[in-house]
């Protein structure tokens, strides 16, 4: 899928074993303050295995 540059998103894997791979143009540059969703819990926040779960739980 292609994915404009500047819209938020989310991928979830639904079976083991998957691979994801995202590519984007230019030097890889880790995210900036004001580029994470507003709405998702950040990387190993306490919220973040609940949030995964949620999200999972819209594809049973």
């Amino acid at each position: 899928m292609d994915i404009p540059a500047g819209l938020y998103h989310a991928l979830v894997t639904l079976e083991a074993d998957s691979v994801l791979l995202e590519c984007k143009a230019g030097p890889y540059l880790p995210l900036a303050e004001g580029e994470q969703a507003p709405w998702a819990p950040a990387e190993g926040e306490p919220r973040a295995a609940t949030f995964l779960a949620e999200l999972r739980a819209l594809f049973d």
